[in-house]
């Protein structure tokens, strides 16, 4: 019976860490970026409080409780269970897979003080260095029936670890069973923070301030030189690395924390270069600090909260401007990542070409009801980034490719130029027949009016002459008047003819016996 117990244990114990690695299809599956929701359950001190967020049952849709009434918000993920299940539906496992095909991965959690991110991250610290197929030392030294005992306690420690321990454990899994059987099964692996806008080292005994430079060029993205780096051939070595970095950190008593992280703490673990010669990937796992209210931190906290806030704002302005912007180019978005050292690092992570898995940690109950909007709302922002993968190229590999695209953009611009000369000929010769059908037309229309205007003035000329011979005639009238009323009045009289007929004389004539209206000016 306690064989089979034991038994029974290791089994419960492997299919908690779910370390079988995914198929091609699976990984496949998972986008480029991926947006996960982590809610964690009320504790002892909120007992009573409404809940203003919950996970339907559809594991995707979290269904919040605001002021304006309920709201529902969809995401690739959300989660309320145990660790294996944030482990096995978070989708970190395909994130470990493209890490090993050369690209860059990247887990942050983001969230409020107390939501639960580093426990979601790590777990508990005496869980974080058991290994899964570690063997008992001296088993003839303990008793057959304490096995069973050794084998429950590695079971809960297993049970209790986080994303990060999980993963490491499971890099090594599919390293170990990647077909390039000549890379070295051995990683290297970095750990750092920001505390107040300065950068430390987790994994040197000395306190040197770092900081964060641009890399050289062809490279984009920014570093921090003179990072420690540990060779790690194994995942218990590299989960001991781990648990000295943790033990070096920023950590603080608070009201929503026992251990609150002061700073943000970021794990890199850098794969070996391929055979082929292109670059190894890395895996990055980043615990920000978590948002407070600066007015209920006083002292040393007071700045503390300042400078974490800060940065997090900075990084909420810089995925609102991927989100606005989704085809806007590295080169033109580097300049608001300068704005905070975490920005700056988490440049490449969130506008590179890897891999990005975000998850947010939030707390159901109503006291945290507007740290738990802001975390959602900036899930939603983070999941409206589009992002493109491409694959990790060596530096003078990406610059021909640079070049080889710039190329290829400036034929397309010849081919759309030389595309719109023609049209722009072709409407040019519409233009121009079009132009010469009108100025004959105006031609026609000026000869028209040419001829119109001639027989105007032919027709004035006429008329003047009329006028001419009036005013003439009027003037002899004018003359002989005198000369016609001295004379007798016989002889200027002309008798009727026989017939009745009239008979004219110069300008005066007789119609009958009546004198003509003429004639009557004469008349004494």
């Amino acid at each position: 019976e306690p064989r089979s117990i034991q038994t029974l244990d290791s089994t419960t114990c492997r299919g908690e860490l779910d370390c079988l690695p995914l198929t091609q299809a699976e990984v496949e599956a998972v986008q480029p970026l991926r947006v996960v929701v982590r809610m964690r359950p009320i504790i002892s001190h909120e007992a009573g409080d409404d809940l203003t967020a919950r996970v339907m049952s559809d594991g995707s849709t979290v269904n919040f409780r605001g002021p304006s009434g309920d709201r529902t918000l969809r995401f690739d993920a959300a989660i309320d269970g145990s660790q294996a299940s944030l482990f096995s539906g978070s989708g970190v496992k395909a994130l470990v897979h493209r890490a090993c095909e050369g690209h860059t991965a990247t887990v942050f959690a983001y969230g409020q003080t107390g939501a639960g991110k580093t426990y979601s991250l790590l777990g508990p610290k005496e869980c974080l260095s058991q290994v899964i197929d570690d063997d008992v030392v001296d088993q003839d030294v303990i008793p057959h029936c304490c096995h069973e005992l050794v084998h429950v306690a590695r079971c809960a420690k297993v049970c209790g670890q986080g994303l990060v321990p999980r993963a490491t454990q499971f890099l090594f899994t599919v390293m170990a069973s990647a077909r390039d059987v000549t890379t070295p099964c051995s990683v290297r692996a970095s750990f750092m923070e920001i505390y107040n806008e300065t950068v430390f080292d987790l994994l040197s005994n000395t306190a040197v301030k770092l900081d964060v430079h641009q890399r050289p060029s062809p490279e984009q993205g920014f570093h921090v030189p003179g990072l420690s780096q540990v060779e790690c051939s194994g995942p218990a070595a590299l989960l001991q690395v781990l648990r000295q970095g943790i033990q070096a950190r920023h950590t603080a008593g608070h009201a929503l924390s026992r251990e609150s992280s002061r700073a943000h703490a970021i794990f890199t673990v850098e794969m070996p270069a391929k055979s082929s010669g292109r670059p190894g990937g890395r895996l990055v796992f980043a615990d920000l600090a978590g948002s407070e209210r600066i007015k209920k931190s006083a002292g040393a906290q007071h700045m503390e909260t300042a400078h974490i806030n800060k940065s997090l704002l900075m990084l909420s302005n810089c995925v609102s401007a991927l989100a606005n912007s989704p085809n806007c180019p590295i080169s033109a978005t580097s300049s608001m990542f300068r704005n905070s050292k975490l920005t700056k690092v988490l440049m490449e992570s969130l506008c590179g070409t890897g891999y990005t898995l975000v998850l947010a940690a939030i707390s159901p109950a109503q006291r945290h009801f507007d740290e738990t909007a802001n975390t959602l709302f900036f899930a939603a922002k983070c999941a409206n980034v589009t992002r493109r993968v491409e694959p990790k190229l060596h530096p003078h590999q990406r610059e021909v490719r640079e070049l080889q695209d710039t190329v290829d953009a400036l034929r397309a611009e010849l081919t759309e130029a030389q595309r719109v000369a023609a049209a722009a000929t072709d409407s040019s010769t519409e233009v121009a027949v079009s132009a010469r059908a009108e100025i004959q037309r105006q031609r026609a229309e000026i000869e028209c009016l040419r001829h119109e205007l001639e027989e105007e003035r032919q027709q004035a000329a006429e008329m003047q002459r009329e006028l001419d011979a009036l005013r003439t005639a009027k003037s002899r009238r004018t003359l002989s008047g005198p000369r016609s009323h001295c004379s007798s009045p016989a002889s200027s009289i002309t008798p009727h003819s026989s017939r009745g007929g009239t008979r004219k004389s110069g300008n005066f004539f007789f119609e009958g016996r009546g004198l003509s209206n003429d004639a009557s000016l004469f008349m004494p």
